[in-house]
C-alpha cells in the first residue's frame, strides 16, 4: 500500500464546502502509475476530499491499469445494516462507495484480493473500535 496523506507542514488549504484539497495526489498516483506499467491498482479513498473525482480521473484515463476505487462515505453511519453490501460486478473497473471498511474488505474478498480470514480480521478490528 501507498499512501496519499499530504504531510506538508501547515493548515490543509480547503475548498468552498470545507474538504482538503488533494493537488498533490494526482501526480504521485500518476508517478506509480508511470513506474510499474506491468501493475493493477486498487485505489481506496473517502468522500471527505476529492478521491471521488480524482479517482474517476484515473478510472477514465487508465481503465486497464484500475481495477476498482473504493471510497468510503465519511458521513455514513458505521456498522449499520451490516448484511447490506453494495453490489460490484467483477471485471468492470468503476467507482464504488461504500459505508465502511468491512464492505470494502467484502468487496475485496469477491475481487479475489483478500481472502475470508482478512475480511473476519477487519470485522474484528472495527468493531473493536466501535
Amino acid at each position: 500500500p501507498l499512501f496519499m496523506t499530504d504531510w506538508r507542514p501547515g493548515d490543509p488549504a480547503g475548498d468552498e464546502e470545507g474538504r482538503q484539497e488533494s493537488h498533490h495526489k494526482k501526480p504521485r498516483i500518476r508517478r506509480i502509475l508511470d513506474a510499474y506499467p506491468e501493475l493493477t491498482f486498487v485505489l481506496i479513498g473517502d468522500s471527505g476530499e476529492r478521491d471521488p473525482q480524482v479517482y474517476q480521473e484515473f478510472l477514465d484515463s487508465d481503465p486497464d491499469r484500475i481495477r476498482i476505487a473504493l471510497i468510503r462515505d465519511v458521513s455514513a453511519e458505521a456498522g449499520a445494516d451490516d448484511d447490506v453490501d453494495v453490489s460490484y460486478v467483477p471485471g468492470r473497473p468503476e467507482l464504488v462507495t461504500v459505508r465502511d471498511s468491512i464492505q470494502m474488505a467484502r468487496i475485496a474478498h469477491r475481487m479475489g484480493l483478500i481472502d475470508e480470514l482478512t475480511v473476519e480480521e477487519v470485522m474484528t478490528e472495527i468493531d473493536a473500535r466501535v
